[in-house]
């Protein structure tokens, strides 16, 4: 096996090369490693499914955009709780003796998170605090959320974790497929939009319509364009949303937001981000043929 350099000197090559900041690159690390932890866990293994844009970059890309949490749903046979909290601290437990059995000085502490505001399809969150062996306290920070009733569609995959840092990661874990990703953005643009109308401000979504960019461009072979209209419409049905034309994903007022958080937003997490508007208009003719009525 190949002797590994220091972590912190593999964690400040990454920054180098990606050009991304380093409380960046550490939590990228950290996530996998939970991942591995949550997998390594038989409860929460069989009974969580990952999705959303981390999922896409640590199951589906291994790089496009770097993540700062991990989204996951219940199935469901599985009650949530005290029962799901004490999982998750196993899972903790579980990553802390992987990387300590790999690097060393690590800890890893998981406690249950309150959210603010209430999640419209119930959500449990917990934080995992994360020390590296080079510091002396956790620092690094990772939000996991767990969705509890929203309604899976698609059969999940199981997909392996891509790493990197010169590391193999062996776990495998349960994914939305593709076509349910899709499906869930989509969703999002149109539950997103109709929150900017109802107050002043919202948090920005651009990631919706860059991973929609990315997953189009790399995956269009693989994609199964027939499910994609009827999966949008189920998951709008469930939310109680809805659409009629490929406008309603593009509205003015919600697409003037996102191009005046283009940058902000996305440009700590995405080396050589393109231009918002090139994105948007690759992408509309894509939701008109496969999204669209």
């Amino acid at each position: 096996m190949k002797k590994l350099l220091p972590l912190s000197t593999r964690l400040s090559d990454e920054c180098l090369r990606s050009g991304i900041a380093r409380h960046i690159i550490e939590k990228d690390y950290a996530l996998s490693w939970i991942l591995a932890g949550i997998a390594e866990t038989p409860l929460l293994k069989s009974s969580l499914v990952f999705k959303g844009g981390t999922c896409l970059k640590k199951c589906f890309f291994g790089s496009y955009r770097y993540s700062e949490d991990l989204d996951f749903s219940l199935l469901g046979h599985f009650t949530a709780g005290k029962k799901l909290e004490n999982q998750m601290k196993q899972a903790g437990e579980k990553a802390e003796l992987l990387l300590k059995d790999l690097i060393g000085n690590v800890r890893v502490i998981c406690s249950s998170y309150k959210e603010k505001a209430p999640h419209p399809f119930l959500q449990e969150a917990f934080i995992f605090r994360v020390k590296l062996p080079y510091q002396k306290e956790p620092l690094v920070r990772v939000l996991v959320e767990v969705t509890t009733q929203e309604k899976i569609l698609t059969s999940p995959q199981e997909k392996k974790i891509i790493h990197g840092y010169g590391e193999d990661i062996l776990s495998t874990i349960q994914t939305y497929s593709l076509e349910e990703i899709i499906a869930e953005k989509a969703c999002a643009i149109l539950t997103n939009t109709k929150k900017l109308h109802e107050k002043t401000w919202i948090r920005s979504r651009a990631r919706d319509y860059y991973d929609l960019w990315c997953v189009f461009r790399k995956f269009e072979a693989e994609i199964k364009h027939d499910q994609l209209l009827p999966l949008t419409q189920q998951k709008c049905y469930h939310r109680e949303e809805s659409f009629s034309k490929v406008e309603d994903f593009f509205e003015d007022r919600y697409i003037r937001e996102i191009c005046r958080t283009w940058a902000d937003w996305l440009g700590p997490l995405v080396p050589d981000l393109p231009n918002c508007e090139i994105v948007l208009e690759e992408l509309r003719p894509i939701f008109q043929k496969h999204l669209c009525p």
